[in-house]
């Protein structure tokens, strides 16, 4: 699509104001444009009247799709979801749907199959951030004329909640559910459990369907659930939802991450969150994947040798936010996805 309009931004570069048919406002400063916004109407779930069970097939739940839609699906099983996104991509192929808009976080892997969608005709718009095959086919220019929309996790929170981005078929995996359509990523086999789901908590709430795909449906009331059966339309049993193994891997794998390299870079963001007055009590951070889970170690040591403690901390849970929580390093621990799936983590999530 050709770019129809440019303008100047705070820095006085031009830039586009149109994008793959979507309009963008230029960067005018941090606070130069205050929110003032509404969230995009909810539809409310279908509720069966005798009580029954909300469960059926993973093709029937394809029914409500049509040409052009939205499917959104979460990223947290990171590498180990790509059988789940497989099938998702083989149905919408099986059925011969075109034009359809996949609205992700990221994408991992090497996504051939995705590739080959979006060349059939079967994808003509991707939103998230890709990784591995699909950054490589973007950055070769294989996709053209396609436009892939990256995203920050709250920034793809505020597209679906506001309507920017509207979702058709939110569909979810799980590793357990149970028949009325909550949702946890705790329960279930372990090799399939990823944690909280709570990246996806937009998608359930302003999708007009949602879907649940389980690794194990109880046949009761889930003790804990991350997603609530008020959200959910349809429940689907689906063999090896999740591979938590898959979550700790790449920028994830703590071993790699400890590097001398990293470590250094660490010591120079201590020195400079020292240098600017953020090493003390009641401060709140949040820590992402790769470097900064070195960083993350470094101030887990400062707090707990200073009897520091921070207010909360949000982002990918590991175990250094565990330990830091021992500690006494920090007062809460506000979940929003797994980044290290191990009992010592789910033990602290669950209580």
């Amino acid at each position: 699509m050709r770019l129809e309009r440019w303008q100047a931004n705070s820095l006085g570069r031009d830039v586009p104001t149109t994008i793959a048919g979507r309009d963008f406002r230029p960067f005018a400063g941090a606070f130069a444009a205050m929110p003032d916004e509404t969230t995009h109407p909810a539809r409310i779930p279908s509720r069966p009247f005798d009580g029954s069970s909300k469960v059926t097939t993973f093709e029937r739940v394809f029914d409500v799709v049509r040409d052009g839609d939205a499917v959104s699906f979460p990223h947290y099983y990171r590498t180990g979801g790509d059988r789940f996104l497989r099938a998702v991509i083989a149905e919408l192929t099986r059925r011969g749907l075109k034009g359809i808009r996949l609205i992700g976080n990221a994408y991992f892997g090497e996504l051939d199959y995705l590739v080959e969608a979006v060349r059939d005709g079967t994808i003509a718009y991707i939103y998230g951030n890709p990784y591995g095959g699909l950054a490589k086919a973007a950055g070769s220019g294989a996709l053209l004329p396609l436009r892939i929309m990256g995203c920050s996790h709250g920034g793809r929170q505020r597209d679906i909640a506001l309507g920017i981005e509207p979702v058709r078929l939110a569909i979810f995996p799980a590793p357990a559910a149970d028949p009325w359509g909550n949702a946890s990523g705790l329960l279930g086999n372990c090799d399939e459990r990823c944690g909280p789901l709570g990246l996806f908590d937009a998608d359930v709430r302003y999708a007009d369907y949602a879907c649940v795909c389980a690794g194990t449906v109880f046949d009761r009331f889930l003790p804990h659930r991350s997603i609530s059966m008020e959200h959910v339309d349809f429940v689907v049993p689906f063999e090896k939802v999740g591979d938590a193994a898959g979550i700790g891997a790449g920028t994830l794998d703590l071993a790699r991450i400890m590097s001398p390299a990293n470590l250094k870079v660490a010591d120079r963001v201590m020195a400079l969150l020292g240098a600017a007055g953020l090493l003390r009590d009641g401060v709140a951070f949040q820590s992402g994947s790769g470097a900064s889970l070195a960083i993350l170690q470094r101030l887990s040591d400062h707090f707990a040798a200073h009897r520091l403690k921070a207010s909360f901390t949000i982002g990918g849970i590991t175990e250094i936010h565990v330990e830091m929580l021992r500690r006494g390093a920090v007062e809460l621990i506000l979940h929003g996805q797994c980044f290290q799936p191990t009992p010592e983590v789910f033990e602290s999530l669950l209580t």
